[in-house]
């Protein structure tokens, strides 16, 4: 290892923000990890700022390396500070985005520890002082976002990959092919190579250490082009990839209920203009309700925006209205077979049925507890293969219902007489509200709190004999617990 021969390379796209990038720079000026062990390539995308300048004057003492391009697109960009790179590891972050002082050496020792894999680091937003109902919204959506991945039994789709914070071997970012660089526009980019690494089934790892902090432009103009880029980048998908048509969220739009969400459709495809200035009108509307801090129709009046702006990055990209029907038609399982289905008895225990997982990489698990069978997972396609440590967060978010009807007739979850076991059984069969983690020390006693809560609602709705046998099956559990207290 040699002064000259960096191991890691960290590289920036960058189109005209040259006050932002001089943030991120001097942040990567800060850092833990060896300065000779690492460089800086950034790649000035079409910039008319006199970005080249401006850095070159400023940042002194990075191993800094800058290389222009005509305008071309983030993905052109990032494979062509890859080409130049000199490191083994390339570290990929935005130019509006600020490194934590041990970034770069959080990333060096998760390859290390874990070679070949990818590695995303978390970039939550800025903490805005008095922000504002969109602010609020869209941060709270990234804070889950990274909330989500960093949970060990996290699935990864192709949409957690994210080109902020990210990083991966040089050697197989080139046997992957890179990023798209067909792909002209932000947004599809990332996703895309995520698709392709899923495929090739390559393992995401998320990095709670890698921390860093974005400052994105925090204003309708940059809600309404993320939301234009998304509708573009899942035609993008779609034709690169037609097996993930049926999972992008333009199916869930299409059939959306409601008058509302259909004329916003048919706006975006053939109305634009006067498209545009139902828009215009909507982000009025958005002003006064949060003037009048009605939160909750602003929510509402926020995700119809959203979905229209949706619909013309859809539209935009598009060749033809035909090209749309036939998407939109499209038969996942004309592509789509599984091939090799498991039977999982979780009766048996969870440990053993995450160890059969493991050992035998299903296509598709039909799962059971006991005689009772509780629905089917299957491998989705833009997700990573099902492993043992997806299968409880799985049952959780997917078979809680069920799981608790298996649960309490085979007297695991109470114990009380026959009688109480099915009456219970019908009320959770009837898809009573569930919600939490499955804990029945904890969960099914709130659970039930709930429900007693809520009987003034079901009586109204004309179920009174079944809230009758649940006080009585409620009361009973309430004396136990106090007798055993």
């Amino acid at each position: 290892m040699t002064d000259n021969k960096p191991l890691v390379s960290v590289i920036i796209p960058t189109h005209n923000r040259c006050d932002s990038l001089q943030r991120t720079l001097n942040s990567l000026d800060r850092q833990t990890y060896p300065n000779h062990q690492y460089e800086v390539i950034v790649v000035a995308d079409g910039c008319t700022d006199r970005t080249v300048e401006n850095i070159s004057k400023v940042v002194r003492s990075l191993k800094l390396r800058i290389i222009e391009q005509p305008k071309s697109g983030a993905a052109v960009a990032r494979n062509l500070g890859a080409r130049n790179a000199n490191g083994k590891f390339l570290l990929f972050l935005d130019d509006d985005v600020v490194s934590e002082p041990g970034l770069i050496e959080a990333h060096y020792k998760a390859h290390q520890n874990d070679p070949g894999h990818v590695v995303i680091g978390p970039y939550p937003p800025y903490e805005v002082t008095n922000p504002n109902f969109l602010q609020i919204a869209l941060s709270s959506w990234w804070r889950k976002f990274f909330s989500n991945m960093s949970r060990p039994y996290h699935r990864f789709t192709y949409r957690d990959l994210i080109s902020g914070n990210l990083s991966i071997e040089a050697g197989l970012f080139f046997d992957i092919g890179g990023f798209d660089s067909s792909i002209c526009g932000a947004g599809a980019e990332d996703w895309e190579l995520g698709i392709r690494l899923i495929k090739a089934e390559i393992p995401f790892y998320f990095c709670n250490n890698a921390n860093a902090v974005h400052y994105p432009t925090f204003n309708y103009e940059g809600f309404k082009k993320r939301s234009q880029q998304e509708g573009y980048a899942d035609v993008i998908i779609s034709r690169r990839h037609p097996e993930l048509i049926p999972e992008l969220p333009f199916r869930t739009y299409k059939s959306l209920p409601g008058y509302g969400a259909t004329i916003l459709r048919i706006l975006a495809f053939r109305f634009p203009y006067l498209g545009d200035a139902t828009a215009a009108c909507l982000r009025l509307i958005l002003y006064i309700f949060e003037r009048l801090r009605l939160r909750n129709l602003w929510l509402k009046v926020r995700n119809a925006l959203g979905i229209y702006w949706y619909w013309r990055g859809f539209v935009y990209e598009l060749r033809s209205l035909e090209e749309f029907e036939s998407i939109s038609n499209y038969n996942k399982h004309s592509s789509n077979r599984t091939s090799k289905i498991i039977d999982l008895d979780l009766g048996n225990g969870l440990e053993l049925a995450e160890k059969v997982i493991d050992e035998t990489r299903p296509d598709g698990i039909c799962i059971r507890y006991g005689n009772f069978p509780l629905g089917f997972i299957q491998n989705q396609p833009g997700t990573e293969r099902i492993k043992g440590k997806h299968l409880r967060d799985i049952l959780l978010k997917d078979f809680a219902a069920p799981l608790l009807e298996a649960l309490t007739l085979k007297g695991i979850v109470i114990n009380s007489q026959d009688s109480d076991k099915v009456k219970l059984a019908k009320v959770i069969r009837d898809k009573m509200s569930w919600s939490s983690v499955l804990t029945p020390d904890i969960v099914w006693p709130y659970q039930l709190f709930q429900w007693k809560n809520d009987i003034d609602f079901w009586e109204q709705r004309g179920r009174s004999q079944e809230l009758e046998d649940i006080k009585i099956w409620y009361e009973k559990q309430k004396e136990i617990e106090q007798s055993q207290a």
